[in-house]
């Protein structure tokens, strides 16, 4: 799954990946983050560019010191495994992971070519009331009972430069909740590609259930890809 979306998103070896940068917003286990380092790596071995040079090509946010101590030592033991020294490994795993709120970060200029993964899906009145009241102020689509992982949607379109492109694993629902509306009125600076993990029957046999454990049903298995195609100002209403 994580190897489709990255393919989906045009993060490939054979492009320079350490002059691009790429955002992980929420980097939980490390599973996106895993797979990245190792395209990155891959890439800078055929561009003869040493992995050094690439300390800002990724950047990851978790908001849960614990989870993002975790992903650390996914990424340090995934550069161990492709043969990168272990101080090195350690410290580029300190630099591409922090402990941080990406919808806090996201609230600035665009520094994106990619912002890849997988948003957590809580509902906002979960949320403690000040900072639900920061995400309502700061992402027009944080609109009634949102789910906080539409705010990743427009935080996304916040960070992604002119040409950039995100690709997240989600459910379908954003596209027919009221949430939808403020991201709905861009679709003309954007282009919305909406993909079914049905139509690949190798990874569940069709059933989205195997893929979102606990969804109420297949249609949930649908993954969103968005193109930026031009420059655009969004004002943070």
């Amino acid at each position: 799954m994580v190897e489709l979306v990255l393919d989906l998103a045009g993060y490939l070896p054979e492009r320079r990946l350490a002059e691009l940068v790429a955002l992980e917003p929420s980097a939980g286990d490390g599973a996106f983050l895993s797979a990245m380092v190792r395209r990155l790596v891959e890439s800078c071995e055929l561009h003869s560019t040493p992995l050094t040079q690439a300390t800002a090509a990724l950047q990851a946010d978790e908001i849960d010191p614990e989870a993002a101590e975790r992903a650390v030592e996914v990424v340090r033991c995934t550069l161990v495994s492709l043969s990168i020294h272990p101080a090195t490994a350690a410290k580029l795993a300190r630099q591409w992971i922090k402990v941080g709120d990406f919808l806090e970060a996201s609230l600035c200029f665009p520094i994106a070519d990619f912002v890849i993964g997988n948003p957590p899906y809580i509902r906002l009145e979960e949320i403690p009331a000040s900072k639900a009241a920061f995400y309502r102020s700061g992402f027009s689509a944080m609109r009634g009972r949102a789910d906080i992982y539409v705010a990743f949607y427009q935080a996304a379109l916040y960070q992604l430069k002119p040409g950039g492109v995100c690709a997240y694993i989600c459910a379908d629902r954003w596209m027919l909740a009221r949430a939808s509306i403020d991201l709905e009125k861009r679709k003309r600076e954007f282009v919305f590609q909406p993909v079914d993990f049905r139509s690949f029957p190798w990874l569940d046999q069709g059933d989205g259930r195997a893929l979102f454990p606990g969804t109420c049903s297949p249609t949930t298995a649908v993954g969103v890809i968005l193109h930026l195609l031009r420059e655009l100002v969004m004002d943070h209403e």
